[in-house]
């Protein structure tokens, strides 16, 4: 019944009425860099991932605004610092899987189910900035990393079996990566050389394939390199591009430059050209001027949440035109940078993470 409530959901660019119902602070006191509801599961769908320090806390979010801490991982090494977490799921035991990744640059898998320690994933030469599993096999994961790479990991036979990198690969930072909805092959991602590349998998499928069924030792597998994209542009953003998300084949982003940009790229017909871009809107959004401050959208991709530099969330309705923003949350105990936000799977919580260690919870 709930789920049939909210297909029925609010009009288009009316206004939504949420509520500061809980606000936690992450017990090492530093920065939380992300916020993670787990969508691979239903029955999880309320319980989410904070990353910050070098510490990964798993919450529930229960009725009335509560929060209950459910499980912690802290890293033997002090000076690791978690920017990400990503959750899937085991295909064979159904147990929710927790993925995480900072500043070393090496991705730790936990079985929360048994609350252990899986694997270790090295290979990237710097640190890890996003992680994404793939929406269409549960096995598939992205990494995104300082070293100007991207990397494709098997997470179960625990192979990398692809790198996106070389001569037409980013030139700086990657920050953000994001699997297309339905087309398995594609991925789009971003990074500090202000550019916005498309990704295709389908002529290394065999390579993924092989990595799908690979029975010997990981470090024995033939990684395949690609080095073309099959779309790059510079033409959306001036700067940095810290966070990039499929809308359908519409694609959003955002700079450090107070704005949200929809747009298209250019890629059918006789007139179409590698870098062009077809801009559809612009939003403003506010103090929104730093980079690694990254939006989410709800499941339906209905609303964007980003944050500001000044404990502000705004929830932006993407189905108008213009955009239209729908409700500002805030928090008295909250002022500081926001870097991450998240919505749960019907729209009916936001969460934030921030430079101050806070977790702050809005309900509606």
């Amino acid at each position: 019944m709930e789920e049939a409530h909210e297909n029925k959901d609010e009009l288009e660019g009316k206004r939504l009425n949420f509520r500061c119902t809980n606000v936690l602070k992450a017990g090492h006191g530093k920065p939380v860099f992300c916020v993670s509801f787990n969508n691979c599961d239903l029955f999880y769908r309320n319980v989410f991932a904070a990353a910050g320090s070098n510490q990964v806390e798993i919450y529930e979010c229960l009725k009335g605004g509560d929060v209950e801490m459910l499980h912690a991982y802290q890293d033997p090494n002090p000076e690791e610092s978690f920017y990400v977490c990503a959750w899937s799921i085991d295909p064979q035991t159904s147990a929710p899987l927790l993925i995480f990744a900072g500043v070393s640059g090496v991705i730790r898998l936990v079985d929360c189910r048994e609350e252990r320690l899986v694997h270790n994933f090295i290979g990237h030469g710097n640190s890890v900035n996003d992680l994404k599993v793939s929406p269409h096999d549960p096995e598939l994961l992205l990494s995104a990393s300082k070293d100007e790479s991207i990397r494709l990991w098997n997470i179960r036979t625990r192979v990398c079996a692809l790198i996106f990198a070389g001569n037409n690969g980013h030139r700086y930072e990657v920050l953000s990566v994001d699997f297309h909805p339905w087309d398995k092959h594609k991925f789009v991602s971003c990074g500090m050389d202000r550019s916005i590349r498309i990704w295709s998998m389908e002529k290394a499928h065999g390579t993924v394939i092989k990595a799908k069924h690979w029975e010997k030792p990981p470090s024995t597998f033939p990684t395949r390199v690609v080095e073309q994209p099959i779309f790059c542009t510079t033409r959306v953003h001036a700067n940095y591009v810290d966070c990039v998300k499929w809308k359908g084949d519409i694609i959003l982003s955002k700079s450090v430059e107070n704005r949200v940009v929809m747009w298209k790229p250019d890629m059918v017909g006789r007139s179409s050209k590698k870098d062009g871009v077809d801009l559809l809107q612009d939003c403003e959004v506010a103090d929104c001027d730093l980079w690694f401050m990254r939006f989410s959208m709800d499941f339906y991709c209905k609303w964007v949440a980003v944050g500001n530099r000044f404990g502000r969330v705004n929830l932006l309705d993407m189905r108008t035109v213009p955009i239209k923003q729908v409700a500002k949350l805030t928090s008295p105990d909250s002022k500081g940078v926001i870097r991450q936000t998240a919505v749960n799977y019907n729209g009916t919580i936001v969460l934030a993470c921030g430079d101050d260690g806070a977790i702050i919870r809005w309900d509606r």
